[in-house]
């Protein structure tokens, strides 16, 4: 068995790409997200929580039981659903998902998460090779 060095370029992804590779796995936390594919989702994903809670604050001046509702869950569902791509882009950087607990550290967590985004990727190393 030889390891042969893997030539691999990393390309970035577009934001059509990155939105729909995310909506395919946002339940997975295998895997890998580039770094690109990743800044991007989030971008979608904030900009589209944005306009759903602007949406429910007409709602939720009626009911206050119904505000409180909607708060948890759509804070529930933005956490998970930007912790689990943080998750697959802590792989893509060959770093430990238990990075991830970091978000709950207040912010020193945070810029250390966002650091941590913000590093390139690192192409996986070696390849098993079997003559």
């Amino acid at each position: 068995m030889r390891y042969h060095r893997k030539k691999q370029t990393i390309e970035m992804t577009s934001f059509i790409e990155a939105v729909s590779d995310g909506m395919k796995k946002f339940l997975s936390t295998s895997g890998r997200t580039t770094r690109s594919g990743y800044w991007w989702f989030v971008l979608f994903f904030v900009a589209v929580m944005t306009l759903v809670v602007l949406m429910l604050i007409g709602k939720a001046t009626v009911n206050s039981s119904y505000a409180t509702a909607v708060n948890l869950i759509v804070d529930v569902s933005f956490w998970y659903l930007l912790i689990v791509p943080g998750i697959r882009r802590l792989h893509d950087i060959d770093r430990s998902p238990a990075n991830a607990l970091w978000v709950l550290v207040p912010v020193i967590g945070w810029i250390y998460l966002i650091y941590l985004y913000c590093l390139p990727s690192v192409p996986q190393e070696f390849d098993i090779y079997e003559e």
